[in-house]
C-alpha cells in the first residue's frame, strides 16, 4: 500500500499533467485572409495546424480562444464561441448586429467561421484577429 501512494505523489515533477502533452498555438488572422461564403454568408478562416494531429484530435482536450489586445497590458481572451454585440451606423441610422465567432477542428486544420446576424451586413468586413489554440492530450 505504501508503494502504491510513494508512485502516486512521486510520479510526475514537472508542471504538466503526468503524461499528457500541450500545446499552446498563436493563430494571427488578418483581415486580407478572411474569405467571404455566398452560399452561408459567412466568412471564413482555415488554418494549418500541425500541432493537431490525429491522436490530440482524437483522445485531446482542444479549446479554441479570440484573443483581444495581444501583447498589450490590457489584453484579454474570450473562449470560443464567442457572441459580440455591435453597435455602427448603415445609411446613417443606429444599426445593431451580433458577430458570432465559432471554430471547428480536423486533424492538423482549425476553420474560423464568422457569422453576422442579419446573416450578411453589406459595411461588416472582418479586421485582423489573433486566436490561440490550447491542445491538451
Amino acid at each position: 500500500m505504501m508503494a502504491l501512494v510513494t508512485m502516486v505523489f512521486t510520479g510526475c515533477q514537472s508542471n504538466e499533467p503526468c503524461g499528457y502533452k500541450k500545446f499552446t498555438v498563436d493563430i494571427p488572422v488578418a483581415a486580407t485572409e478572411w474569405t467571404f461564403d455566398d452560399n452561408t454568408r459567412q466568412y471564413f478562416v482555415d488554418v494549418p495546424v500541425k500541432q493537431l494531429t490525429e491522436e490530440a484530435y482524437r483522445y485531446g482536450n482542444i479549446s479554441m480562444y479570440h484573443e483581444y489586445h495581444k501583447g498589450k497590458s490590457t489584453a484579454f481572451m474570450t473562449a470560443l464561441p464567442e457572441t459580440i454585440y455591435e453597435e455602427t451606423t448603415y445609411e446613417g441610422e443606429p444599426y445593431h448586429f451580433q458577430t458570432h465567432i465559432e471554430s471547428t477542428f480536423a486533424p492538423g486544420l482549425v476553420e474560423i467561421v464568422i457569422t453576422i446576424s442579419d446573416y450578411y451586413y453589406e459595411e461588416y468586413k472582418p479586421e485582423d484577429m489573433d486566436f490561440k489554440l490550447q491542445i491538451i492530450y
